[in-house]
């Protein structure tokens, strides 16, 4: 969903002047206060009265999402920021911060439910039909020795952040079944655990014929003394 890519207010209560290079001030249109935001501004929404979200670029490619409530039309007070390199609106309410939060404009929160899903590689699945319902195709990689390419990947709601599908293991080839007994994160492990004791058994084999093809040639070399 694509949102705070430019400037959206409540064009009855607020003036707007300004540009992203100056900043952007907002003047109350029945108390004539004011208040200015600068930096180098992406997009503001107003969500609240006296409450704007705010995306500003503050590296070459690294960003920002400020939450600022205005008091009394000129103090603002930054009630929620986080810095990042990718977001993404999975509802109206919910922003998908790379893969380590997701934060509730409602509840001005991020969300404990999303915490077995922090540094998991995600994707947001977008429905040809409607944009603001999204799946969220989740996977993390289990072997760094053997391949590259072993994975466990599974569907997960987007709201409540569940699984709404089996697991796959691709070292296993089996989709396989989720539960609070045996969770994504058990799966993950066990495949790890198999990979780890394949790694030890070809490690075995290569050490038995790097040191057979020593001994073989120390004999042979044995036989011109």
């Amino acid at each position: 969903m694509s949102r705070l890519y430019d400037i959206r207010y409540n064009g009855n209560q607020w003036h707007l002047t300004g540009s992203r290079d100056s900043g952007y001030t907002f003047v109350n249109k029945s108390t004539l206060s004011s208040f200015h935001l600068g930096g180098d501004i992406i997009g503001i929404e107003q969500i609240l009265d006296e409450t704007f979200l705010v995306f500003r670029r503050i590296f070459r490619d690294r960003w920002q999402i400020s939450r600022i409530k205005v008091v009394n039309d000129r103090k603002k007070i930054i009630e929620y920021q986080k810095d990042f390199v990718h977001f993404y609106f999975i509802s109206h309410d919910t922003i998908l911060f790379d893969s380590s939060a997701v934060y509730s404009i409602e509840k001005n929160c991020e969300l404990s439910e999303f915490e077995w899903l922090k540094f998991k590689e995600i994707k947001v699945l977008v429905s040809s039909t409607n944009e603001e319902k999204t799946v969220l195709f989740v996977e993390h990689k289990t072997s760094y020795e053997i391949s590259a390419n072993e994975y466990v990947q599974v569907l997960v709601d987007s709201t409540t952040f569940k699984p709404i599908s089996k697991a796959y293991s691709t070292l296993r080839d089996q989709f396989i079944e989720l539960s609070e007994a045996f969770t994504f994160d058990d799966l993950v492990n066990e495949d790890q655990s198999y990979i780890r004791r394949i790694s030890e058994y070809i490690f075995d084999i290569h050490q038995h014929f790097h040191n057979k093809g020593k001994t073989i040639l120390l004999e042979e070399v044995k036989d011109y003394e």
